[in-house]
This record gives structure tokens, C-alpha cells and sequence, in this order.
């Protein structure tokens, strides 16, 4: 551990806001935003949750949230804003950073918990809301057939295919379990970025 070399991740995790830097150092993960610094001592963190996050403008978003024994946070997300409309993609650097920071937090704390997905409670919460709605959409698109209006039923079968298919990867790749340093999900980390490591 001593011998390790620091190893740094940069983003702008909301449009206009100041650039985040991530430096992995000897002993912790180093984080400055502006003015503000803090230091996360890998013996500290005592969980490392790995998200599918999609923004309004991608499908393709990624967070690692770390935790800290007093409960403080921090995440990172292979997207940065450059501008209110433009975002850019970094996952081949976000593939990078995140696996060499948990290989170094559990050479630190062996005892760190690593997850993929939403918290249990949380992931049966969402999965029921989306039940509901894309039922109600299916609903809503028989009584259009029913009543002869094919506009709002194309609108309607439309919105639930795509209400449906949106749900089932969000809620299956956030679906709550363990991992190890050595198997990362593919599914809470970016593709094109995980096949390349393959």
C-alpha cells in the first residue's frame, strides 16, 4: 500500500457547479470541490455502493457512493457537465478509477461492505411504484381501444413499451446484492468501458 501511486478522477456531477477532483493517495481518497477538501482514509469507509444512474439526457449513467464510518458520503459518476445542455461521457476513466479505489479500501478495511444496487427497501418501493404505473398506462391504452381512439392508444401502448422497458433495466440493474473487489457487476459499471476490461 505504501508503493501506491495516487491515481485521479475529475467531474462536474451538476451543470455549473464546480469540478469535483477524486485522487486516490497512500492511505485515502483525497476530495476537493473549489475550496471545500476532504480526506476519506480507506480504513474508514465502511461501505461502497455502486449504482445504474441514468440522467435525463443518457441511459448510459453510472455513480460509486463511498460511506464513511460517521455516516459522512461521497459519489462520483462517469458523467461530467460541461454546460446546462452539454454532458459528457467518461467511462473509460470512470472504469478505472472506481475499481482501483475499491481494491484499495479493501486492502485497508477487508471488513468493507460492497454492494450493487439500490437498499433493499428502497428497490421494493420503486419496483411496486413502477408496477403500479405501467399498469395504469396498460389501462389506459385497452379503454382507448375500447372507446375508438387510436391516437391515444398508440400514445399510450407507446409510453408503456418504453415505461416498461426503461423499468425493467433500471430496476434489474440496481436489483440489491453483494460483489467483490475482483467481480464488479457489469451491469452498475459503463459497458463499452466493462467489455474492454474483459
Amino acid at each position: 500500500m505504501s508503493d501506491a501511486a495516487p491515481i485521479t478522477y475529475q467531474h462536474r456531477a451538476k451543470p455549473y457547479a464546480q469540478e469535483a477532483q477524486f485522487v486516490l493517495e497512500r492511505d485515502h481518497v483525497a476530495i476537493t470541490q473549489g475550496s471545500r477538501s476532504g480526506n476519506f482514509p480507506y480504513a474508514d469507509i465502511v461501505l461502497v455502493r455502486l449504482l445504474y444512474k441514468p440522467r435525463n439526457t443518457t441511459n448510459e449513467g453510472y455513480q460509486a457512493k463511498i460511506y464513511r464510518r460517521d455516516r459522512k458520503t461521497a459519489a462520483l459518476t462517469n458523467l461530467s457537465w460541461k454546460s446546462l445542455v452539454d454532458l459528457e461521457r467518461q467511462d473509460d476513466d470512470y472504469a478505472r478509477f472506481v475499481p482501483a479505489m475499491i481494491g484499495r479500501i479493501v486492502a485497508a478495511n477487508p471488513a468493507v461492505v460492497l454492494e450493487a444496487g439500490m437498499p433493499r427497501w428502497l428497490h421494493s418501493v420503486t419496483t411496486a411504484a413502477g408496477v403500479v404505473a405501467v399498469l395504469a398506462l396498460v389501462v389506459v391504452t385497452v379503454q382507448a381501444l375500447r372507446n375508438g381512439s387510436a391516437p391515444v392508444a398508440l400514445l399510450t401502448g407507446a409510453l408503456t413499451l418504453y415505461l416498461g422497458w426503461w423499468a425493467r433495466r433500471y430496476l434489474g440493474s440496481n436489483r440489491p446484492r453483494r460483489f467483490s473487489a475482483g467481480s464488479i457487476p457489469g451491469d452498475v459499471m459503463p459497458k463499452a468501458a466493462a467489455a474492454a476490461r474483459r
